[in-house]
């Protein structure tokens, strides 16, 4: 088990993004000591789905990181100059890095697709 504190940081941070919910239920006053609080998952489903919505702005985000680094080396990708070493490594760099950022769309777009089925 985690410690106390942990946990309530941990919950409140889930809460806060909307991961989890919960109840108080005072067994004589509300008082935080004497209150139990009971937590659930927010499985609201459907178009309100907290993981599905945190997908969809991942999946933007790496779109636009793709389309920032393609802007940022659009000289590489015209042309390159192969008698420069700093230019081949420059490209090297820059297919590595596309070809991470496409298959991290690729796996969340598979994701996506799992949670739309």
């Amino acid at each position: 088990m985690i410690p106390m504190k942990e946990a309530r940081v941990n919950l409140y941070k889930m809460y806060k993004d909307k991961y989890v919910t919960y109840q108080e239920v005072p067994r004589r006053d509300h008082n935080p000591e004497t209150t139990l609080f009971l937590w659930g998952i927010n499985n609201l489903g459907g178009k309100n789905n907290v993981v599905v919505d945190d997908a969809h702005k991942t999946l933007l985000n790496l779109r636009l990181r793709r389309e920032a680094e393609v802007a940022k080396h659009r000289d590489v990708i015209v042309g390159l100059d192969e008698s420069l070493a700093d230019e081949v490594e420059v490209a090297r760099q820059f297919r590595f890095i596309l070809e991470h950022l496409d298959k991290a769309i690729l796996d969340m777009a598979r994701m996506l697709r799992l949670f739309n089925a």
